[in-house]
């Protein structure tokens, strides 16, 4: 017969730490819990029932190449950025700005969702399901002056590295906590300069420089 296993026993074979699990973990975390326990009821079921015994180690097994297969991270991510941002300031009032990251990974394997780090702000970069591998940021400001000209560094965390940045309790632990990855938002910034280009007023001075060359010369040849 089957000894039965109260759930206390297990919490005593299994560190506190590990039995506790947090809402935020990723896929991986989960699958290290689920292998743990299954490897606490292996061990105390023993031989004491031989097919349920073979059963959980055929379980713990698969959970041993699920986790391996699903562990694989991204390895040297590579970034490509394409920025647009607000230019003209006599047409609005606000700047807005928006990235596109496309995300390479050396060995093949996308990262799940990233989040962007922007002057201390986190939020979740956008996706779309036609096009792995692409992230999307959108910046809004209420003024041009809010929208910092120039290069803006940019933190992206993935799913591991954004949980222990939210785990991070001191400014020292969250400055510790190393990103996935960091790119550069290129804002040069905002024209207040006349509606029509310059192009234009030089074509207008040529043209009033010949018209008047030209009415010159008819009338010394006159």
């Amino acid at each position: 017969m089957l000894k039965k296993i109260k759930i206390s026993h297990l919490k005593q074979v299994i560190s506190p730490s590990i039995v506790h699990i947090h809402v935020d973990q990723s896929l991986n975390a989960k699958l290290l819990s689920i292998y743990i326990y299954t490897s606490a009821v292996v061990s105390l079921i023993g031989g004491s029932d031989r097919h349920l015994y073979k059963m959980f180690r055929v379980v713990l097994a698969a959970l041993t190449i699920i986790a391996l297969v699903n562990g694989e991270t991204c390895e040297s991510p590579e970034f490509k950025v394409v920025s647009h941002s607000t230019r003209d300031a006599r047409l609005t009032a606000e700047s807005a700005a928006q990235l596109e990251i496309t995300v390479k990974c050396k060995n093949g394997k996308q990262p799940g969702t990233l989040y962007a780090d922007i002057n201390g702000q986190v939020i979740p970069c956008a996706q779309t399901p036609t096009a792995p591998g692409k992230y999307f940021i959108g910046v809004a400001a209420n003024t041009h002056k809010e929208l910092a000209s120039g290069r803006t560094k940019i933190k992206l965390y993935d799913d591991d590295s954004y949980s222990a940045l939210r785990k991070a309790r001191t400014e020292d632990a969250t400055k510790a906590v190393k990103p996935f990855g960091q790119v550069e938002l290129n804002h040069p910034g905002v024209s207040y300069g006349p509606w029509l280009p310059s192009e234009f007023f030089a074509v207008c001075t040529f043209g009033l420089v010949w018209w008047a060359a030209y009415r010159e010369r008819s009338k010394i040849l006159g």
